[in-house]
């Protein structure tokens, strides 16, 4: 067994890559996710400074629309002001209308 081929089997070689894990975590940690942290605080910060606009007059207030929109009609009027309501059309059923049929036919010879 030559050195190299030991040294890959010790429990050191591990460890290193491990460490490197890590050390890639706590990079990541530290500096990359500070990114979204630093960009939240800059926009509170250019909150904060800005200057306020500034609030309307009365002599720029238009007064609104000119005119109201008109009200939709109403459902036409039924009782004693009004038209009494329609009847309802007669019901006839398909089966109905073939008995009368076979009776009529019946009934006639």
């Amino acid at each position: 067994m030559s050195r190299h081929d030991a040294a890959a089997d010790s429990p050191a070689a591990g460890s290193r890559y491990s460490a490197l894990v890590g050390v890639g975590a706590f990079l990541w940690m530290m500096l990359v996710l500070k990114i979204p942290l630093l960009a939240a605080l800059w926009i509170v910060w250019w909150s904060v400074r800005a200057e306020p606009e500034p609030e309307e007059t009365e002599a720029e207030d238009d007064g609104g629309s000119p005119h109201p929109r008109p009200r939709k009609p109403g459902p036409p009027r039924r009782g004693p002001h009004g038209h009494p309501t329609p009847s309802s059309p007669r019901r006839v059923r398909a089966r109905a209308r073939r008995r009368a049929a076979r009776r009529s036919r019946t009934s006639t010879s």
